[in-house]
């Protein structure tokens, strides 16, 4: 099953047309959580169901989304109902990988 076309804009780096609703059930969730607009979560809902997200966000939660806090936090609440405290951007590259080389001279490590 094929991709609807509005959500082409949020899969601006891949091959939108070869994106399968199956096989690629993981990036799927994860762009249209981190970038999808109202209609894009609609069509998330009605095609994998709330249970489906919300175990995606619960195997998330502290990986994929920790990258963009606002977002994590906003889900963990909409969906888990959980209430996270937002991690400083500096911690957020201690906790979860290494500064990109050259970052250290400018303080994000």
């Amino acid at each position: 099953m094929k991709l609807p076309a509005h959500l082409a804009s949020i899969f601006w780096n891949r091959d939108f047309d070869a994106l399968d609703v199956i096989k690629d059930v993981n990036i799927i969730i994860e762009r249209i959580l981190i970038f999808g607009e109202l209609e894009d979560w609609k069509w998330l809902v009605n095609n994998y169901g709330l249970d489906r997200i919300k175990q995606w966000v619960a195997d998330n939660i502290d990986t994929t989304l920790v990258y963009f806090d606002e977002t994590r936090v906003f889900w963990a609440k909409v969906v888990l109902n959980k209430k996270l405290q937002p991690i400083p951007p500096k911690m957020r590259w201690r906790n979860n990988m290494r500064a990109p080389r050259g970052c250290e001279s400018v303080g994000m490590t």
